[in-house]
């Protein structure tokens, strides 16, 4: 089976917001905190698409804030999902809410009814790509530390998009430019 990237989401975690009540965490910033057995902690997700080659590059980048899941993540409007062709397939890493979608195929894991020995070493291989691509946006010591800033803060939806855009768009260039591509 051909696939034509590989899909993953990033979560950056951020300082936890003070909570008068729990009315005001609800309304103001229930959106951030991410419940996943992973994390626990408020932030924002990046999800990160990474094409198949032997030095995969950055296809696709987007930011959410921490509570939305992976799969509905690519699944919002203007999202990952309504980009695709139709018929084409996307490597994931197994997270239930992409695979509840047509266009997402996950390498069987050990234990699992579908696990081909054979098959593992290659599926799993193309998808140590989009964790590669991971690697460099986490390599960028603002996205991998706790961001020193609070969901209750101004401006802080504005500067995680801002900072996740830019590492994300840094890197896509020096990709380019180091592959000899025009720019």
């Amino acid at each position: 089976m051909k696939f034509s990237c590989a899909l993953d989401t990033l979560f950056v975690r951020c300082l936890m917001p003070p909570c008068a009540s729990k009315e005001e965490y609800e309304q103001r910033w229930a959106v951030f905190y991410c419940g996943e057995p992973k994390a626990r902690s408020f932030g924002w997700k990046i999800e990160i698409a990474a094409s198949m080659e032997r030095h995969p590059k950055l296809l696709w980048f987007n930011v959410a804030p921490g509570s939305v899941h992976d799969g509905h993540l690519a699944a919002l409007p203007n999202g990952f999902f309504s980009h695709l062709i139709p018929g084409e397939t996307v490597l994931t890493d197994g997270a239930s809410t992409y695979l509840s979608s047509p266009f997402c195929v996950a390498p069987p894991h050990k234990g699992m009814n579908s696990y081909v020995e054979e098959l593992d070493k290659v599926e799993l291989s193309l998808q140590r790509n989009v964790e590669r691509v991971n690697k460099l946006v986490e390599d960028w010591k603002i996205l991998h530390d706790v961001f020193r800033m609070s969901p209750a803060q101004d401006l802080f939806w504005a500067k995680c998009t801002a900072v996740s855009s830019a590492v994300c768009k840094l890197i896509s260039i020096d990709q380019l430019l180091s592959a000899g591509e025009k720019y």
